[in-house]
């Protein structure tokens, strides 16, 4: 059995010198880096979509499209299929004092 899952983290900078970065993608992904998120995972590709942070699929990380035309990542259920993303001070609680997590997902498919 696999599940589709949008995931992703966001969490807003304290510094606000930095614009956010350019729309691409759906409405919704403009609305998320529109809040200047250090990462924001959208799809399994190689790369989030602040240009940030490198990511890195293990195992059998599929993607599909949802009803609304964007991306995301398809995990069928295995143990070992995963996306990795590297240590960054982005995020370290000790380092930025806070860090949010968000996760939409989809398990009954």
């Amino acid at each position: 059995m696999s599940s589709t899952a949008r995931r992703f983290m966001r969490r807003s900078r304290s510094d606000n010198t930095q614009p956010p970065p350019p729309p691409t993608g759906s409405a919704y992904d403009a609305a998320v880096t529109q809040d200047t998120p250090v990462f924001y995972m959208a799809d399994a590709g190689q790369a989030d979509k602040t240009g940030r942070h490198s990511l890195q699929r293990v195992g059998t990380v599929g993607s599909t499209t949802l009803p609304n035309g964007d991306a995301a990542p398809m995990f069928d259920g295995q143990a070992g299929n995963y996306v990795q993303v590297a240590d960054s001070p982005d995020f370290s609680i000790p380092t930025t004092r806070k860090l949010s997590v968000e996760c939409w997902m989809r398990p009954d498919t």
